[in-house]
């Protein structure tokens, strides 16, 4: 009911459904495939208030729209509906309608005035529901394997670099590469040091040194590369470094072999998985 083209749009080159859902099709394959309820899209689109560009990732198609059941006549979820994989097209909703099934509009809406919301989609891929729990099953399958095999890696790692020294009771390795000749590191002190943070295999993840950044291949121009500092013992330090600290003097050197569990545990955190072992290298001043 909510797809059967009814006559021709108001904006040039558009058609309309009878639920005023206006629509026009710069590329169409009727051929392909089509989303149904529950499906994720793999797009890019560009949303407009009238002439204003509120959002866009052109340039960078995502899984960006899921596709539901249409709530209300004039629902975008409508036009998706109506899309194949391949296609672009652009829908016309309108403001009153959207705002009277409680979406908000900008500051610049004017309910009564005709205004539209405009939408601009390229559908890449059509990800199913079956493939979307697919790659659940797999990501749980994944994490299950890296938290029941840390301990092996871990092992494996100081076989590997013949380190002699037993870990810590929690599990934690803290080797010393120079010693400081300064007074040992205090809870409430605020410090001041360089790190480097590896993965097991001794890819760099992070550091706040420009060169060595640069020398791996993850500088970021948006970050301002300097000292780090915290206040050793507070909360907001890693439980890994909050257990290292006390045991070091300003100046030490140290490498620190550090399971997931003092460090980003189950959660992960930017593009480290969750039961991720790692590295920490450590200069303090």
């Amino acid at each position: 009911m909510f797809l059967e083209s009814c006559d021709r749009s108001d904006l040039t080159g558009y058609r309309k459904t009878k639920t005023e859902v206006h629509y026009k099709f710069e590329k169409e394959n009727p051929g392909a495939i089509q989303p149904v309820v529950g499906d994720v899209l793999f797009a890019e689109m560009e949303v407009k208030f009238e002439d204003s560009v509120l959002f866009s990732n052109y340039g960078n198609p995502q899984r960006i729209l899921l596709v539901e059941e249409p709530k209300f006549a004039g629902d975008l979820n409508e036009g998706l509906l109506m899309m194949h994989r391949g296609d672009i097209a652009n829908f016309a909703l309108w403001a009153d309608t959207l705002v009277n099934n409680g979406i908000e509009m900008p500051l610049s809406y004017k309910q009564g005035t005709g205004q539209r919301m405009h939408y601009r989609i390229a559908l890449h891929e059509i990800v199913s529901q079956k493939d979307l729990q697919n790659e659940q099953n797999q990501m749980m399958a994944q994490l299950e394997y890296a938290r029941q095999n840390e301990r092996n890696f871990i092992a494996k790692y100081v076989e590997d670099k013949k380190i002699e020294q037993d870990s810590c009771e929690n599990g934690m390795y803290i080797l010393f590469k120079k010693q400081g000749e300064g007074k040992s590191l205090e809870n409430g002190e605020t410090i001041t040091f360089d790190f480097m943070m590896r993965t097991l295999d001794e890819v760099l993840i992070n550091t706040n040194v420009e060169n060595i950044a640069r020398e791996n291949g993850i500088y970021n121009p948006e970050i301002i590369y300097e000292k780090a500092q915290c206040v050793v013992g507070a909360d907001d330090v890693l439980p890994a470094l909050n257990y290292a600290f006390p045991k070091m003097k300003h100046g030490d050197e140290v490498k620190l072999i550090v399971p997931s569990k003092l460090a980003y545990k189950d959660f992960g955190w930017q593009g480290i998985p969750p039961y991720t072992p790692l590295i920490f290298e450590l200069t303090v001043d």
